[in-house]
This record gives structure tokens, sequence and C-alpha cells, in this order.
């Protein structure tokens, strides 16, 4: 019952109390530290065969994750799939992605990604050779390569690794020399010549590569920097018919968006 008595706070219960901003520096400094420290032990048990040469960048492989992820003591849980089916003027194929979180010890940072995997892979799926069908693929093998390639791009975002150069790597004994392999894409074809200008990207393949961008949840820049990088030109209008079949074959195996996540535009986490 409201005797008709007004109650007075004090100063202290109408001022709010916010963590002070030094002792919240010295924690980000603290997170910092930590990670670059987990980083550099998880380097030193590296090997350079644990890396591969793409497109001039190092690149984890499966089994430098394994190494990485056990000396950070990384936890990868919520794992989820799905499988896509897709057709083009090729034919049937399917894309299956992986979904997953990873955690440092204690929650101390955590990721979400997405891997993904092709049937049209070029090691394991109907790209290996010219005319080999859906059938003959492995659709386990192709499962496990999505799931190790999120894990992969999980770990390497966990500890900062994406935007490590061959010169950094250096210092731990990693030598692009002897890297487990090389990818380098094709830059199309070379119109310096004198000869007839090939044939224009068609209005489908324009369609298509456009689709197939929006399915991936990438960002339009980053398909623009990776047509400017790769054919030399700056937009879906100016590709030509091969430049749109190497790009369409890039989205349907994946290769674009790891060059997506390998440029840092497709950042989940």
């Amino acid at each position: 019952m409201n005797d008709g008595k007004v109650k007075v706070q004090t100063a202290s219960e109408m001022v709010r109390v916010e963590p002070n901003a030094v002792d919240q520096l010295a924690r980000i400094e603290e997170h910092a530290g930590a990670i670059e420290r987990l980083c550099e032990l998880g380097l030193q048990r590296t090997a350079s065969g644990d890396w591969d040469d793409f497109e001039g960048k190092p690149r984890l492989r499966a089994t430098g994750c394994e190494k990485l992820a056990r000396v950070a003591m990384i936890k990868i849980h919520s794992i989820r799939q799905e499988e896509i089916k897709e057709v083009d003027d090729v034919g049937s194929y399917y894309i299956i992605k992986t979904y997953l979180t990873a955690e440092l010890p204690g929650g101390f940072d955590s990721v979400e990604v997405v891997g993904t995997a092709s049937s049209r892979d070029k090691f394991l799926g109907t790209g290996t050779r010219a005319g080999a069908k859906l059938s003959e693929v492995d659709k386990q093998n192709i499962y496990k390569k999505s799931c190790t390639n999120a894990e992969g791009a999980a770990v390497t975002r966990l500890l900062g690794l994406r935007n490590k150069t061959w010169e950094e790597l250096k210092r731990f004994g990693i030598d692009q020399a002897k890297a487990g392999s090389s990818v380098v894409f094709g830059k199309g074809e070379d119109t310096s010549t004198g000869a007839a200008a090939p044939a224009k990207a068609t209005k489908k393949q324009i369609a298509d590569i456009r689709s197939g961008v929006n399915k991936a949840g990438l960002k339009p820049d980053d398909a623009v920097a990776y047509m400017e990088k790769h054919f030399g030109v700056s937009g879906t209008a100016d590709l030509t018919k091969a430049n749109a079949k190497d790009m369409l074959r890039s989205l349907a195996s994946g290769d674009l968006e790891t060059w997506c996540n390998e440029r840092g535009g497709d950042d989940n986490g």
C-alpha cells in the first residue's frame, strides 16, 4: 500500500557502473595474445606438406587442420549436412553443404562456418575425367570432403590464419616449394594475338552464374573480384563463353566459394 512517501534514489543506485575501459582493453589484449600463442604452437607442429599452394597463397590441408585443432583443443560440434541437387547445360549434379560450430577451450571464442563439396569435384567427382558419370561418384566421399572443408575453414578462422603468407610461415619451417600440391586457375582465352575475339557469354550462362552466386550465399562484390583476377573483366557482361564455363565450373565444384573465403569476403565468424 502506498503511504504517500516518495522514495529518493541515492547516487549509487542511479548510476550504472560500467566495466573499466582499461580492464576491458587488458582482457582484449589477453585474448589476442592467447590466440596468437595457440596459433604459433599449432604452426610449429605442421610441415610443408600440410599446406597447399593455392594461387600463390598457403592453404591448410586436412592433415594440418587436424594438427592445429589438436594443439589448440578446438571443439567442433553442431554438425549438420544437406544435399542440394542442381541441373545445368552439362547435366545433373549435387552440392553437399556442411554447417558446423567450432570453439576454443571454455568457449573462449567460437565461429559458425559452412563448407561445400560438389559431385563435380576434380579429384573425387565427375571432374576426374571426361565422360565420368554421376552414378560413378562415391557420395560418401563428397560428404566427407564437405565436412573437411568446413573444419578447415573453422580452424583457420578461429586462429586467424586466412591471410597468412608463405613469407610469414617460413619461420615455422614451412616451405612453399615443398607444399602438398599447387592449384592455379585458368585465365581464360588470350585475345592479344590479333585473332577474332572469342564469343561472349550467353544470357543463360550469365543468368546461371548470378543464380549460382546467390545460391552459394556469396557477395556479388566477391564474384566480381574473382572475375577481375581470373578473367580480367569487371562483370558478367564482359565474360567470354569459355570464361563463363570456367566460372560455372568453379561454382559447382566449390572452388569459387573457397577463393572468396581465402579472400576474406564471406566471413561467418
